[in-house]
Formats: structure tokens, C-alpha cells, sequence
């Protein structure tokens, strides 16, 4: 059965709002966000991981993307519901979830080498310099070890 991960699209001043994991001696990036747990609607599981994850509290507004990515063994498979949020909060750490190594704004306007998770980051740059945007895209980027 597919896990469901939600993540946030946060935009300010042309730059969107990343997470920093580390995993091993990797580092990469996703959007805010995680896997909706079963008693929780899908807003309510954004918000948690927003506090969770950068102590932020959010507005959650439309879906922009769905992706689904499989692992290459078929032992994971997620769906990734992206939302645009907005927030009046400054992130920060908070040391909840040791998976966080931190956050970073990344400019929207500039390409970027970072690695991040799924394989969207073209996508996500995309939908955060178009505020025209409004239908949902279905992606289904290479699963990365």
C-alpha cells in the first residue's frame, strides 16, 4: 500500500522554503512535510509536520502536485501531495525530528545542483515562479538511492 506524504510549497520574496536532511554522510532536500498519519486529515498532518519540523504555523491552501515515487526493490512506494501554504512564522530548528539537519530558502530565479527528494525540483521552481498555476500535475520521477 502506498504511504501518503504531504510537503509544502512555502513561497517569500522568489525563494522557496526547503528542508535539510542527513542521511548517512548525504545531505539533500525536500519540502516541508511528512507522512499523514491515519487518524489525521491531510491538512492537519501538514500543520503537525510543519511544527515539527521548523516550529512554523501554516495556512494551507490548494493542491498544486501529486507525485508517486516507487523504490527500485518495490518496498516503498509513496504518493506526495504538494500544497502551497503560507505563514506569518520565521522557521526555525527545533530538533524534533533528528532527520532535520535544518532549512534553507532557496532562490527561485537561480539553478540549483542541490539534491532533493522526489526528482521534482525543476517542477517545484516552476510552480513557485508561476502564481498563474492552477491545475495539478502528476509526476513520476526515478526513485534515488
Amino acid at each position: 500500500m502506498p504511504r501518503i506524504r504531504v510537503s509544502g510549497l512555502l513561497l517569500r520574496d522568489q525563494e522557496v522554503l526547503l528542508v535539510e536532511h542527513k542521511k548517512n554522510d548525504d545531505i539533500y532536500y525536500l519540502l516541508p512535510g511528512g507522512g499523514a498519519e491515519k487518524e489525521e486529515n491531510l491538512e492537519v498532518s501538514l500543520q503537525r509536520e510543519f511544527q515539527e519540523e521548523l516550529g512554523m504555523n501554516v495556512e494551507i491552501g490548494g493542491l498544486v502536485k501529486i507525485a508517486q515515487t516507487i523504490s527500485p526493490d518495490k518496498k516503498r512506494n509513496i504518493v506526495h501531495l504538494i500544497f502551497r501554504v503560507t505563514s506569518k512564522d520565521e522557521p526555525k530548528n527545533t530538533n524534533i525530528d533528528e532527520r532535520v539537519n535544518g532549512f534553507k530558502w532557496l532562490n527561485t530565479k537561480k539553478s540549483t545542483d542541490c539534491l532533493f527528494y522526489p526528482d521534482i525540483l525543476s517542477d517545484i521552481l516552476e510552480l513557485a515562479r508561476d502564481s498563474q498555476y492552477n491545475g495539478i500535475d502528476v509526476k513520476y520521477p526515478k526513485w534515488k538511492n
